[in-house]
């Protein structure tokens, strides 16, 4: 390898250390923050083993250095596909977005349900989804928490669009409820719950990781869904 390429990769893994210590360094300082609960019962119930789980996977998400690292995204979820095609790993390539869903939404115009939690929440992190050959944004992904701490994540597609980040859906939601005239596809598996549902010309999935565990997690999942659609009225 020519010595400018090994200083390149030199400088990649460098930068990859710093920003996982300081994503790291904000999911501490934030799980410090955690409301108490004064009720024995649901102080106890709070936190799942599966927390810390959880934040090392946000903090991946937030810290993913990919070969397009520090370009500026452009939305491409609002242009028009006219055919059905799928998206495997190969594809694309991943990279942090600074611009949250809701801003895509403003700047560009486009009719995207998003949950406009970004002053409530505890965490929220951003990852769009490019195509290598024409760095259209496919799927974009935001985790926020909601008021409970539990781990809400939201991908959008559009509907002519499959990508294989999401075929965990595709294997797990099964159960078929209305919420505000759409349906809606879900599934409860322990403490995680998967919905997915079709609105205009996009897809949204919705994945939950419970870190409040005493909730009834399908009204709780239905609850989150019907706040998406309600963004349609502004």
């Amino acid at each position: 390898m020519k010595r400018i390429e090994r200083k390149l990769h030199k400088m990649i893994e460098e930068e990859g250390r710093e920003e996982t210590a300081r994503a790291w360094a904000r999911l501490e300082a934030r799980l410090n923050e955690m409301p108490q609960y004064n009720t024995p019962k649901k102080s106890k119930k709070r936190l799942s083993p599966k927390l810390k789980k959880i934040l090392v996977s946000c903090a991946s998400v937030a810290v993913v250095v990919a070969a397009g690292l520090g370009f500026s995204l452009g939305f491409g979820l609002q242009k028009p596909v006219d055919e059905d095609r799928y998206c495997s790993a190969n594809d694309y390539v991943s990279a942090p977005s600074e611009k949250t869903l809701k801003d895509y939404v403003l700047d560009y115009q486009v009719s995207v349900l998003y949950l406009d939690w970004y002053d409530e929440a505890g965490e929220y992190f951003n990852t769009a989804y490019k195509l290598k050959e024409t760095e259209e944004i496919v799927c974009f992904h935001e985790t926020l928490t909601d008021e409970y701490w539990n781990y809400v994540n939201l991908y959008v597609t559009d509907n002519k669009t499959e990508i294989d980040l999401l075929s965990n859906f595709n294997l797990t939601t099964e159960d078929k409820s209305i919420i505000n005239d759409i349906t809606v596809s879900y599934m409860i598996n322990k403490d995680v719950s998967y919905s997915k549902f079709e609105y205009q010309n996009y897809r949204y999935f919705i994945e939950i990781n419970f870190v409040y565990t005493d909730l009834d997690y399908t009204e709780h999942t239905f609850n989150i869904v019907e706040q998406l659609l309600q963004s349609a009225n502004g």
